[in-house]
């Protein structure tokens, strides 16, 4: 009786393993990411960092020479350099200072902040 018990186990367990192919989950393949990268430069107008009680995230306003402003959502994966190219902080930038930014619009049309360089004034 117990050989027809392991016989029978390790058939079922044969027969699932030839129709494991049948179950499997598909590989995903993530899409290229299409987003364009813009710049900007420009004055700094304003910075604020981010209040989690308040449900605020980081942005920094970039005013161009043309009149455009720009609102920058600031992330985590954001680079922010002073004019020498060492990473810094975004509480290091003020008002008034120069700013050159790489940024994209994501699909919701919010401007994100890949990377941001203080420059010589």
């Amino acid at each position: 009786m117990k050989k027809v018990l392991v016989f029978f186990l390790v058939f079922i367990g044969a027969a699932s393993v030839c129709c494991a192919d049948d179950c499997s989950m598909p590989v995903l393949v993530s899409a290229p990411d299409t987003n364009t990268v813009h710049t900007a430069s420009g004055t700094v107008e304003s910075v604020s960092i981010a209040d989690s009680l308040k449900g605020l995230r980081s942005e920094i306003v970039i005013g161009e020479a043309s009149g455009r402003r720009h609102v920058l959502i600031v992330k985590a994966t954001t680079t922010i350099y002073d004019p020498v190219w060492k990473p810094i902080g975004l509480e290091i930038l003020h008002k008034n200072d120069s700013v050159k930014v790489k940024y994209i619009t994501t699909g919701e049309g919010l401007a994100e902040a890949l990377s941001i360089k203080k420059l010589q004034q």
